[in-house]
């Protein structure tokens, strides 16, 4: 049996540049335009296949990640 190890989103955004998402340890990697990047740590998989959905990159990770206070590590 095999496992999804990472799921990666590339998005047209102004602010984000790049997404991985790391099912097995519930992590979110994002990588921002401006060169910062960040491990967002115990996002639920609903959270990544919203960002994945949403119509706006930048806005989901600032109302969902930032609002609802995941913890993260700054890379």
């Amino acid at each position: 049996m095999s496992k999804i190890i990472k799921e990666e989103l590339v998005v047209d955004s102004s602010a984000i540049q790049y997404a991985v998402y790391y099912p097995l340890i519930d992590t979110l990697f994002v990588l921002f335009t401006n060169g910062h990047a960040y491990d967002y740590l115990d996002v639920p998989r609903y959270v990544w296949e919203g960002l994945r959905a949403s119509p706006s990159a930048g806005t989901f990770i600032n109302k969902i990640l930032k609002a609802h206070n995941f913890k993260f590590r700054k890379l």
